[in-house]
């Protein structure tokens, strides 16, 4: 092994700074203040963390968001990443800059570079030459597959993948304490970080490395049990801090996975692919696809060759990172290999993820991370002596020509028809196309060539040939991936549908796409509908997609306002009148309250049957399920009919509660039309009430006669130890870095002689 680097921790700080530097330089449409990223980052990520803010600034937790989709457990969507450190940071820097666009920019500039970082960091441990490092870390966030997330929400889980192998080294080369509580607080980071399907592959990559490094790591121990009695502990405390770290949410999630997509996602949709073993050949050629779609696993001619070139030595460690990677890119074939089905019918746990293509995210890293052996062979070829730096260069020319012969043999079976639309690739003749697809590996074969032989200060002129061409090739290459960008959102949007005449704030409306470029999350008015998370419910979705368009089920959940294609047809609906504000715009001119007693529910078998009920019934009624009832709520429920509706007083309505005042002039049923979810407890005049799901989405009460105060809050069981377990484990792992970094600086601090007052003699 290498000597390690006497101050990584600086090394990796500043490239991490080169990693975001040339991620901008590639991506100049970002600086022109005219375009920025799209997808998750504008419609999520961004109105999250100001949602985040809002509700700390308000002196409440970020647990329930009322204004969206009628209503969402916010701490139960990990994707959220409510109490992700990252998204604290940015949220004060939302109170105290405003809700800025840049901000969100900032966020994935972060992850740019501690995934970066991480990379570099990763491989300097363990002595790579510090050009080796920078070339990993860049390949690595300029990748096609890291690129491409750029403004995705799992940009965050993956940028801390280098991280965890990192912890994991650590640990197995020292198994203590303190390092079982780094590997456990980067993996409750990474969990925290938004996207559980890829922390469950970061996890999957680390569990194998470990079996196999821990196993070799015992086998080379002196004292194998003393090496024993000490990982245990370590591996306690990773397992302890990750747990308390992840246990907030998981209270969330529990409670709110049940009835959600992806509580019932098909085997058909957990395993569907677009990749295929061939396309293993788009690592050095990315117009090796089908259908002109944007390249998937690009990382560049020349890492690729270095990768092939560090294989040609034999080392443990390399041949597990690529059968690690070769693993990851099966997996990553779903459906089109039988290696992800066989673990999807054998083992639960990789039934609750979709999209497979993402496991090409730990092949893109183990890739960067050999790529950097290669060059590091490459680097000490001159010092090994003039045979062996001969035999080195014959292995680079012959791992050239079979990438040449497989590319070319590839292109050739693809067929004209067949080949990609990139822009390298639309050219007449099939062999002038191939041989621009294939240059860029040519021209870095032929800078990396040198390295053998040069010594000294003439590696420095070596190297820098050797990134130019690494920089233009993913910059031309993957030009179509990092134009993916979209026109700046704005939340003004929100003060753009209250300017609407005859439009009263406070009143819910339905925005269906009226507005292009939307930010998902409202800020202070009531959305029915939303963007649809892999945690929306079925019964969501279901409901929806029938009073979009029937307009007494828009009625029946307290919708006042509709924006969207479906206005015309509405209004022809006679059973509620309508009022048209604009071409667009329709005005229900007589929506249920947000609450009401009801005197006569109705029950019924099933949810089916609630919803065409709904969708025929004005005034609105109160359906109950059947299921939904122990035997003595039925009995109550239909003991004594009376008709008419009665509002309810809202007294407060705030995130995470809701308090109602209500006369009931019999015994009824108050609905509340705010979603139901498991989290929420009630009580009626200070006694608890058990919450009941009522009219196939919203909450509902049993009421007796007479006047009641009505008090609803957000709390799933469980969530509130676990709240206050994770920020004592933040108070103290925080206390204990602070104690660290200050023993660290007063031990780096010069030593001064007893008695010496810093003074000068004379």
């Amino acid at each position: 092994m290498r000597p390690a680097p006497r101050r990584p921790l600086h090394e990796a700080a500043w490239a991490a700074v080169a990693c975001v530097v040339v991620f901008v330089a590639l991506h100049p449409l970002l600086v022109t203040g005219q375009h920025a990223l799209g997808w998750d980052l504008a419609r999520s990520s961004w109105p999250e963390i100001d949602f985040i803010a809002r509700s700390l600034a308000a002196g409440q937790l970020p647990l329930w968001n009322p204004y969206e989709k009628l209503g969402y457990s916010f701490v139960g969507d990990p994707e959220s990443a409510v109490l992700y450190p990252l998204r604290w940071a940015l949220a004060a820097l939302t109170g105290a800059c405003g809700s800025q666009i840049w901000i969100a920019l900032l966020q994935v500039l972060l992850h740019v570079g501690l995934a970066g970082g991480g990379t570099y960091l990763l491989l300097r441990r363990r002595g790579l030459p510090r050009a080796s490092c920078l070339l990993a870390a860049l390949t690595f966030v300029l990748c096609s597959r890291f690129a491409k997330s750029k403004d995705q929400t799992v940009l965050g889980t993956v940028a801390w993948l280098p991280w965890l192998l990192l912890a994991l080294d650590q640990l197995l080369r020292r198994p203590t304490w303190r390092a079982g509580v780094a590997l456990g607080l980067v993996v409750g980071l990474d969990f925290l970080a938004g996207y559980p399907p890829n922390w469950f592959r970061n996890l999957l990559a680390l569990a194998i490395v470990f079996t196999v490094e821990g196993a070799h790591a015992l086998r080379r121990a002196n004292a194998r049990a003393h090496y024993a009695r000490h990982l245990a502990p370590a591996l306690l405390a990773a397992a302890g801090v990750a747990t308390l770290c992840a246990l907030p949410v998981l209270v969330a999630v529990v409670s709110a996975y049940e009835g959600s997509a992806r509580s019932t996602m098909s085997r058909t949709e957990t395993l569907r692919s677009a990749l295929s073993l061939v396309d293993a050949l788009q690592l050095v050629a990315p117009g090796l696809r089908h259908g002109g779609s944007l390249p998937a696993l690009y990382l560049g001619g020349l890492p690729v060759l270095l990768a092939l070139l560090a294989l040609t030595r034999y080392r443990p460690q390399r041949w597990l990172w690529a059968g690690l990677a070769g693993l990851f890119f099966l997996l990553a074939c779903g459906d089109h290999t039988p290696l992800l089905p066989a673990l999807y019918d054998a083992l639960p746990l990789f039934r609750y993820w979709r999209i497979p293509e993402q496991y090409l995210f730990v092949t893109a890293l183990l890739l960067c991370l050999l790529a950097a052996e290669g060059l590091g062979d490459l680097l000490a070829a001159a010092t090994l002596g003039p045979g062996a730096a001969a035999r080195l260069r014959w292995r680079l020319v012959a791992l050239l020509a079979l990438l040449v012969a497989a590319v070319g043999w590839r292109w050739l079976a693809l067929g004209p028809a067949s080949r990609g639309t990139h822009a390298f690739h639309t050219l007449p003749h099939a062999g002038g196309a191939l041989g621009l697809a294939l240059l860029p590996t040519l021209l870095g074969a032929a800078a990396a060539l040198p390295l053998t032989w040069a010594r000294g200060a003439h590696r420095r002129w070596a190297l820098p040939p050797l990134f130019a061409l690494l920089l233009l090739d993913l910059g031309t290459q993957l030009r179509p991936v990092y134009d993916l960008l979209e026109p700046w959102p704005r939340f003004e949007h929100e003060a753009a549908l209250l300017q609407l005449p005859g439009i009263a704030q406070g009143d819910r409306f339905a925005d269906d796409d009226y507005l292009t470029h939307r930010v998902s999350l409202r800020r202070s008015v009531y959305d029915a509908l939303g963007t649809h998370r892999a945690l929306t419910t079925d019964r969501y979705r279901d409901y929806w997609a029938a009073a979009r368009t029937h307009a007494p089920m828009l009625a029946a959940s307290a919708v006042r306002y509709y924006f969207g294609p479906a206005a015309d047809r509405l209004a022809t609906q006679r059973e509620v009148p309508t009022r048209r504000l604009a071409p667009a715009v329709l005005e229900l001119l007589a929506p249920a309250p947000l609450a009401y007693w009801h005197g006569s529910p109705v029950i019924v078998d099933d949810g089916a049957t609630v919803l065409e009920r709904l969708q025929r019934a004005a005034p609105p009624g109160v359906y109950f399920e059947r299921g939904d009832l122990t035997a003595a709520e039925r009995a109550a429920a239909t003991a004594r009919r009376s008709g008419g509706l009665q509002p309810a007083v809202v007294q407060e309505r705030s995130r995470n509660r809701l308090r109602l005042a209500v006369e009931a002039p019999a015994a009824g049923v108050l609905l509340i039309n705010e979603a139901y979810a498991p989290g929420w407890q009630a009580t009626v005049d200070g006694r608890p009430a058990r919450v009941l799901r009522a009219n196939y989405l919203f909450r509902a009460l049993l009421l007796a006669p007479g006047r009641h105060a009505i008090e609803l809050s957000y709390a799933p069981r469980g969530l509130r130890p676990a709240l206050a377990a994770f920020a004592a484990l933040m108070v103290v792992l925080l206390a204990w870095g602070i104690g660290l970094g200050w023993r660290r600086c007063r031990s780096c601090a010069p030593h001064r002689p007893q008695g010496d007052l810093g003074g000068t003699e004379r």
